[in-house]
């Protein structure tokens, strides 16, 4: 009994691992890449005008009276500030947390587009959808740039098609 539950069981599992050990496979293949597009946190980031500002507040930097270096600060941000992710919950009621969403919903296949010298001519240029701007554009799918960085002067952003990693649906 104990053996015929396991054959039959294990096909099922099997099958429920694999859409999550494909998207696992990618992440950590050699050909992956992984590229932080995060802003630090600081008092220059900027935030949503009616939010808080970034405050650090300095609790400890130094030696304690027992001997030992401590460093601590706390430190206080509004969520709509530098780099963030809009939760679903944001827009509607019921929907998603941050938390909730899939990791597998916030990764995907990405092509660089090269906006370098329309950035630098205007730094607050913006990446559009409307094919007229992706005509005047370099997209370079074949990863002939670095690695952006936010400290270059380079600007990047990901595609307008999404896939969905679990469904294989593709959206603009």
């Amino acid at each position: 009994m104990r053996v015929r539950l396991s054959l039959v069981a294990l096909p099922l599992v099997l099958v429920a691992c694999t859409s999550r050990d494909r998207v696992v496979a990618e992440l950590f293949s050699e050909d992956a890449r992984w590229v932080d597009l995060t802003y630090p946190f600081n008092s220059a980031t900027i935030y949503w005008p009616t939010a808080q500002g970034f405050q650090l507040e300095k609790v400890a930097d130094g030696e304690t009276e027992a001997g030992y270096y401590y460093a601590a600060n706390n430190f206080r941000a509004a969520e709509h500030g530098g780099t963030h992710l809009d939760a679903p919950v944001h827009f509607a009621r019921g929907k998603h947390t941050a938390d909730q969403i899939p990791l597998a919903q916030l990764m995907g296949s990405a092509v660089v587009v090269d906006v370098s010298v329309k950035a630098a001519q205007n730094p607050d240029y913006q990446v559009t959808v409307e094919r007229s701007a992706l005509d005047q554009t370099i997209v370079r799918p074949d990863s002939s740039l670095p690695a952006p960085s936010r400290t270059d002067a380079a600007s990047c952003a990901v595609s307008p098609t999404f896939t969905d990693t679990e469904s294989g649906k593709t959206t603009t």
